[in-house]
């Protein structure tokens, strides 16, 4: 068991040391920004903006008939339950 837990070990810690360097570089290298007036220099630039977000078209659901303003995205969650009987 040592033999496979000691590698298993190393690959978990590597990829927390990949994943931290990441976190780090683009805390970095975040541009503060508004969103009132966007930069053209901006561009393809990891940036942190603050603000509301806002659609002027509708979003709709055709399935069930369901029309919403002032929304960006609807997200469906299906469920399905089964009875099943058993009988002695």
């Amino acid at each position: 068991m040592i033999f496979i837990a000691l590698p298993m070990i190393w690959m978990n810690e590597r990829k927390d040391v990949k994943i931290y360097k990441v976190i780090t570089r683009g805390r970095d290298e975040v541009i503060e920004a508004s969103c009132d007036d966007p930069q053209e220099e901006n561009q393809y630039k990891l940036i942190h903006v603050q603000g509301e977000t806002s659609t002027e078209s509708q979003v709709a659901d055709e399935m069930f008939g369901l029309v919403y303003n002032d929304v960006l995205k609807i997200k469906r969650s299906v469920e399905v339950y089964q009875w099943k009987e058993v009988v002695e």
